[in-house]
């Protein structure tokens, strides 16, 4: 595969399904893939990525890619992603955290239940199985877009709602006195 010069590729090895993430170089250069998985039931790619642009709040970001066969057990699926999660959270606890990608069946808020759903518009016909989960609340407003090529699932759009800690709380202004005792002379 031949890439253009502003992007990292990552994929997972020896897939039956090619799993790439595409990371452009004006964004980020700092790309580690942290787990890769497949199974009959799962495939799975996380990657941390460090921006060069990121609220100070946040060491680095986890993107986790999912997708889950149509046929495979729910049980099996949202174990090892419960598994990979919680190894990443272990890694960097304040890193902010995306699960996403094709669940088709499988609903895994149960297991992801202090994540919040990003992906609220439906992504195939009036369905939404293209999902996308993470751990910073209210981080994304969604949007749908139009289909790639001639794919039958939407494209989801991630509108930055986030504010920063920093821009979050008004500047306060504080009166501080120095009292004359504190002077000493040479």
């Amino acid at each position: 595969m031949v890439l253009e010069p502003p992007f990292v590729l990552t994929e997972t090895p020896h897939s039956a399904v090619e799993f790439l993430s595409y990371v452009n170089k004006s964004w980020s250069n700092t790309v580690v893939v942290r787990e890769s998985l497949c199974s009959p039931h799962i495939e799975l790619l996380s990657v941390s990525v460090r921006p060069f642009y990121l609220p100070r709040e946040f060491p680095q970001i986890f993107v986790t890619v999912v997708y889950i066969h149509p046929k495979a057990d729910v049980d099996i699926a949202t174990r090892a992603i419960s598994k990979t999660v919680n190894r990443l959270q272990a890694i960097a606890p304040d890193a902010p955290n995306l699960v996403m990608g094709d669940f088709n069946h499988c609903k895994p808020g149960k297991t992801l239940c202090s994540f919040e759903q990003y992906a609220t518009c439906s992504t195939r016909l009036t369905n939404c199985l293209d999902l996308c989960y993470g751990s910073v609340k209210g981080a994304y407003k969604s949007l749908q877009r139009a289909p790639f090529s001639t794919s039958d699932h939407y494209c989801v759009y991630l509108v930055p709602h986030y504010k920063p800690v920093l821009r979050k709380h008004k500047p306060e202004c504080k009166i501080v006195r120095k009292s004359a005792s504190r002077i000493v002379s040479a």
